[in-house]
């Protein structure tokens, strides 16, 4: 077999633009053929390759009701590297819910997220989880020695860590549940989480499958994870008035 190898240099052309092309703050799509010429003979020319693009799109799949969330969150900056391109019908993992806790603080607050000085745990170095750890918004599993970092989120689980992105996003912010009834599977809830699911429920961040239940054992997807994140910010101005 015979190894091709050529290089090319492209120069992007924006439209109305002849002084600068900034490549991180556009999408550059392209696509490649290749052509030999011999001699005496008509070009071989062989099919366009795949189209490829200098930015990965914000997902790979997603459910269609998530789609226009998604899409509303990647423009607000919430959707973290690590979730970029990734199937968000997925179970979000508790790293990858960290990484986009602390992500969506910065994006709130303006403020850079620094990681807890000395705390470590055993089974994680990763720095994103240190700073939701310094944020308040993890404490780990068990004794706190381990952080379980490839675990799935649940339900309950995640309505606790949002709640607590959101003490640390607003000073001052009160979980305020008045005249939320109890949920009808609210015998499945560990105690910690009640209360920041009846937030959620009030303030229509999720409200469970629509028919009384939060179904709080279940995993959670990336996608309900990054919409409940965008709901909780859009929500703001009705849990934090005049703020």
């Amino acid at each position: 077999s015979l190894l091709l190898a050529n290089t090319d240099d492209l120069d992007p052309v924006e439209e109305n633009i002849v002084d600068k092309v900034v490549i991180e703050e556009n999408v550059y799509y392209f696509r490649v053929a290749y052509v030999c010429k011999e001699t005496g003979g008509a070009p071989i020319v062989s099919n366009y390759s795949n189209v490829v693009s200098t930015k990965v799109p914000a997902y790979s799949d997603a459910s269609p009701w998530a789609e226009k969330e998604l899409d509303k969150a990647d423009g607000l900056g919430i959707i973290t590297d690590t979730l970029r391109g990734s199937d968000m019908t997925k179970p979000i993992t508790r790293e990858e819910f960290a990484e986009s806790a602390v992500r969506f603080y910065e994006m709130v607050t303006g403020k850079k997220a620094e990681p807890h000085m000395t705390k470590t745990f055993l089974d994680t170095e990763n720095p994103e989880i240190l700073k939701a750890f310094n944020l308040g918004i993890t404490s780990g599993v068990g004794d706190g020695t381990k952080f379980e970092p490839n675990s799935y989120l649940l339900r309950q689980q995640m309505a606790a860590m949002i709640t607590r992105t959101l003490t640390a996003c607003h000073e001052g912010l009160v979980l305020d549940v008045s005249g939320v009834g109890d949920f009808l599977d609210q015998k499945d809830f560990a105690n910690y989480a009640i209360e920041p699911a009846k937030f959620m429920a009030k303030y229509k961040i999720t409200v469970g499958d629509g028919k009384g239940n939060f179904i709080p054992n279940n995993n959670c997807s990336r996608q309900e994870a990054i919409a409940f994140l965008l709901r909780s910010y859009l929500a703001a101005d009705q849990y934090m008035p005049g703020q």
